[in-house]
């Protein structure tokens, strides 16, 4: 079975419950029968702990490990307990049988698919090169691929599944989670092994993934990024007693350093032995069981703080840090400032410097404008007609027409109205109408015929206002579930005042980016 590009496992199975002397037995064997041009190029080792024999053969290509497992369907029947000693542990030969089941699992269900073998090279190699998705086990990627190719998909599209699968917090301790396919009735969770912090690192290298791949960037989350380098840099700056001394911040005596910033009111930082940065002191967590909650909400906020930090203040040579309940960069040049900016010699004017045109959204990644329906170029400054009804979804079987070269509509069907038809009607008349949650009574007077209808407060939706479907978890911008194809989204201040806002026309707000974004970008759920 393969493992990664240099890993084998190859499982014996054995009639009866295997032992000890067996595993030596075999491994004198296998040293006396190789050929003499390959004694000098293989070591073979018995691992009396793992109950394994590891092979590691010396090739062209570069060393090769193999590792051998014994076990016994019998095993399955027997009592719990292990047996005596000079037989192999129970759990081990289980373990064997496992990556068995699992084996043939992939080969019936995964190997037979177009692009798999593709897909799972590419996976498998993120996973060596990113510190983040070390815990990614072999099965978990076999399984999350077998998903995203359920559907005759592209290689490229699938690969956006497993980006996407994973960004939305399907890893998470609370998230969907995914059960082990080739145990039947099993509810194991594929991710349960792994700690909190695991399951965070997963989600955030996911969501950058997705977010380089949507400007055609992906190579870049591929290479050793200069991140890594940038905080070792920063890790490794020369410190003194005297430097903490001086600085007006408690950084604690665990290891905390005091950093001089850049930043406007917030000349010294703190670097706290737990990676994060504040701009007061360092707090030392000793229960995690304790603060899990508090843990976990500070992950999210500070996600939502990188995905609009990244790219659009620390540039593609600099890394977006959470600074308490804003942000940071380090750049370059080793300096923490609010951003980082490029030589004026060598920088490049981009259409974002010169401005959008017709409410053109900037795109700081690729320095060019995400256009509203109707509108494209540079700076959205040449109007389409023909695409005035892109991307603009009417709601309740309403159709979009086009009445003027640079305005279109929703046609409602009778009973609704409103720019996307999402307002319906309840009443002839105000008088007879009842609005709940503190919903306001319209009427609406198309012609000569009047119809009442109820305006919701944000969070709510129903046509009498009777559905709550969100309520601000802290402050900043999220999705609207429930106006998402139309472009509406939530900004919540003072922790529980919600702001309904609006994209441009045709255009829809991308949670993982911040701000709004072509409809192609951004999958609405299903309501």
């Amino acid at each position: 079975m393969i493992k990664t590009d240099r890993l084998f496992h190859i499982v014996v199975i054995c009639a009866e419950w295997p032992t000890k002397n067996l595993l030596q037995t075999i491994e004198n064997i296998l040293s006396d029968n190789f050929d003499s041009n390959w004694k000098n190029q293989i070591q073979i080792d018995y691992q009396a702990d793992k109950e394994t024999i590891e092979l590691q053969a010396n090739t062209e290509e570069g060393v090769m490990y193999i590792s051998i497992l014994f076990t016994s369907p019998s095993i399955q029947q027997e009592k719990l307990e292990d047996k005596s000693e000079e037989f192999l542990s129970k759990i081990n030969c289980l373990n064997a049988l496992y990556s068995i089941h699992s084996a043939r699992w992939f080969q019936n269900q995964v190997s037979t698919r177009q692009h798999s073998s593709a897909l799972i090279r590419c996976l498998r190699y993120k996973t060596s090169i990113s510190t983040n998705w070390h815990s990614l086990s072999s099965e978990i990627i076999e399984i999350l691929i077998e998903y995203a190719l359920s559907q005759n998909v592209s290689a490229s599209n699938a690969f956006r599944r497993v980006l996407e699968y994973l960004s939305s917090g399907l890893s998470l301790l609370n998230g969907p989670s995914l059960c082990i396919p080739w145990q039947k009735d099993s509810t194991k969770d594929i991710f349960e092994e792994l700690t909190n912090q695991q399951r965070n690192d997963i989600t955030q290298e996911a969501q950058t993934g997705l977010r380089l791949m949507s400007f055609g960037q992906l190579t870049k989350w591929f290479e050793q990024s200069t991140n890594s380098q940038l905080m070792f840099s920063l890790s490794k700056r020369p410190y003194s007693d005297s430097d903490n001394n001086k600085c007006s911040l408690d950084c604690g005596n665990d290891g905390g350093r005091c950093l001089e910033t850049k930043i406007k009111d917030m000349p010294e930082i703190c670097a706290c032995p737990d990676g994060t940065y504040t701009n007061s002191s360092c707090v030392q967590i000793e229960d995690k069981n304790d603060n899990e909650t508090e843990i976990t909400s500070i992950n999210i906020h500070a996600r939502r703080l990188l995905a609009v930090c990244e790219h659009s203040f620390c540039g593609d040579g600099g890394v977006c840090i959470i600074i308490d309940s804003t942000f940071g960069c380090i750049c370059s040049d080793g300096g923490i400032a609010d951003r980082c900016y490029s030589d004026i010699n060598t920088g490049l004017i981009t259409y974002c410097t010169l401005g959008c045109l017709n409410e053109g959204v900037c795109n700081p990644i690729l320095g060019v404008c995400t256009c509203p329906s109707g509108y494209t170029g540079g700076r959205c400054e040449i109007a389409r007609s023909t695409d005035l009804c892109r991307d603009i979804s009417c709601r309740n079987g309403g159709v979009c027409n086009i009445l003027t070269p640079t305005y279109a509509t929703c046609w409602c069907l009778l009973g609704f109205h409103g720019d996307y038809c999402e307002r319906q009607t309840v009443a002839p008349r105000c008088v007879s109408a009842r609005c709940y949650n503190g919903g306001t009574c319209y009427e609406h007077s198309p012609a000569s015929t009047i119809f009442a209808y109820c305006l919701c407060k944000p969070g709510f939706t129903g046509s009498r206002c009777e559905l709550e479907y969100f309520r601000c978890p802290t402050n900043g911008f999220y999705a609207d579930a429930y106006g998402c194809a139309q472009g509406k989204y939530f900004e919540c201040v003072e922790n529980t005042i919600i702001i309904s806002r609006s994209c441009p026309r045709g255009l829809r707000f991308n949670f993982f980016l911040g701000r709004c974004d072509y409809a192609t970008n951004v999958a609405c759920p299903a309501i």
